[in-house]
């Protein structure tokens, strides 16, 4: 069994969530992670884990290969994905960055980067991703996500942020043809009516 991960960490408080990857496993970079946070880095991550403690966040495997550039590559992916769904992110780029205070040679950024790595590393990618496990993966974000628990964290979290107009057709955009984890037909409806009735208000103040 494949050692190297990407990993996703969640805040149940405010349901914020962390994405990376590690070719140690998920225990061993769980212990840096407190590590990190205990020796007072200032990583969003490790200030979070400082503010709300260690015991409020759960951790899950998203992706298994001891290839250092499918983990990359699926780290990227992971945060794609997360983005489009519009879930907030203790993340600060889109992943596959590398280990900190390890820079990267040309040669290795030519070996990690380029047309043969991506190649190798997205049909590892592809290759793991059986019916199974997507299935399974499914299950476990719509139950995740559709739990009363974790919609008021969301809700909690993402109050008072405001979205440029950029911003909401880029999440329009993202969704169009999407059906998100655990939405219902009557929970669909019930949202495109409250998103119609604020568009009706917005116009009539204009």
């Amino acid at each position: 069994m494949a050692n190297g991960c990407v990993y996703i960490a969640l805040n149940t408080v405010n349901g914020a969530f962390y994405i990376g990857k590690s070719v140690m496993g998920l225990a061993a970079r769980r212990l840096t992670h407190h590590s990190a946070a205990r020796n007072g880095k200032m990583q969003p991550f490790t200030c979070a884990l400082r503010k709300y403690g260690f015991d409020a966040f759960e951790w899950a495997e998203w992706f298994l290969s001891d290839d250092d550039a499918s983990l990359r590559l699926a780290e990227r992916e992971a945060i794609s994905c997360y983005q489009a769904l519009n879930l907030r992110l203790y993340n600060l780029t889109g992943g596959g960055d590398g280990g900190v205070g390890r820079p990267l040679t040309e040669a290795m950024k030519g070996a990690l980067h380029g047309p043969q790595a991506r190649r190798k590393a997205a049909k590892s990618i592809k290759d793991s991703w059986t019916p199974e496990r997507k299935a399974a993966q499914a299950e476990v974000l719509r139950a995740r996500l559709s739990t009363p628990e974790h919609r008021a964290a969301v809700s909690k979290g993402m109050t008072g942020l405001r979205r440029s107009e950029a911003t909401k057709e880029a999440i329009r955009q993202a969704k169009l043809g999407k059906r998100l984890p655990g939405w219902s037909p009557e929970r669909r409806a019930k949202m495109e009516a409250t998103w119609a009735r604020k568009k009706a208000r917005k116009l009539l103040s204009s």
